[in-house]
Parts: C-alpha cells; sequence; structure tokens
C-alpha cells in the first residue's frame, strides 16, 4: 500500500518540537496581549492557526487517500486543488482546502472571521492607526 508522502513541514518537526513551539507562540501571544501589543499578538496567532491548518489539511488528505486505496482507487487529494505545494499557500486558500474536509462550519467560520480580522490589521497597518486596530480586535479577546 502506498502512504502519503510527508511534506518538508511534517518532516522536520517532531511532536516535541512541535509541542515546544506552541508553547513559545502561545506565551509570547498572551504577553503581548496583555500588553495591549495586539498586533505583535495577532502576528503569532497567525502562524499557530497557520501551521494548525496545514496539520489539519494534511491528516484529511491521509484519510482520504487511505479510505480511496482501500476501495482500490488512485487518489491524490492534492490533485484536485492545485500542484503547488501546501507550504506556499496563503492562509485564506488553506482555511478554504480545510473546509472542503471538514463539516465543522463553525470552526472554518471562526477561522475566517480570525482571518479577516487579522488581514484589516496587518495588511493595512500603514493606512490605520494604532488605536483604529486594536479596535477591530476587540473581539478576538482571548482573556
Amino acid at each position: 500500500m502506498k502512504k502519503h508522502s510527508p511534506t518538508k513541514h511534517q518532516q522536520d518537526l517532531s511532536s516535541k518540537e512541535i509541542t515546544r513551539g506552541y508553547k513559545f507562540c502561545q506565551g509570547r501571544i498572551e504577553k503581548l496581549w496583555r500588553q495591549r501589543q495586539r498586533v505583535e499578538a495577532v502576528l503569532y496567532m497567525s502562524v499557530l492557526v497557520e501551521f494548525l491548518v496545514k496539520e489539519l489539511i494534511l491528516h484529511f488528505e491521509q484519510i482520504v487517500e487511505v479510505g480511496a486505496m482501500s476501495c482500490h482507487v488512485g487518489f491524490n487529494p492534492r490533485n484536485l486543488y492545485s500542484k503547488k505545494d501546501i507550504e506556499n499557500q496563503p492562509l485564506g486558500y488553506l482555511i478554504h482546502l480545510l473546509g472542503t474536509y471538514t463539516q465543522d462550519r463553525k470552526l472554518v467560520q471562526d477561522l475566517r472571521e480570525f482571518l479577516r480580522k487579522r488581514n484589516a490589521c496587518v495588511h493595512k497597518i500603514m493606512e490605520r492607526r494604532f488605536k483604529d486596530i486594536n479596535g477591530q480586535l476587540k473581539g478576538l479577546d482571548i482573556f
């Protein structure tokens, strides 16, 4: 049986490294949020969200591929949406892909809302005042 080949994303990180990275980002987010450095905290949140969405997509791909192989169907889910490596996709596209694999509409909706708020503050940082940006991020209060 052909095994789904792991991406560079999976090959380079052990579970211990993933846990360490998660705890580091979580600690930075909490500290920055308390210090009202919202944009910086959102950047760390974005790193975590992107990593977790990629992991979910990769796991769903493996499930679909194994299911297809058990029915003697040669199927590579990645051929459906792009030949590019998943590592190079923007977060919005990754959330869209995740939405094709999961029935958890609330999760996808929450991820899209996070993306909208992140884009509103990060991508338009030069056009806005920090007071306005922090106002945009109020719905992301994590504490």
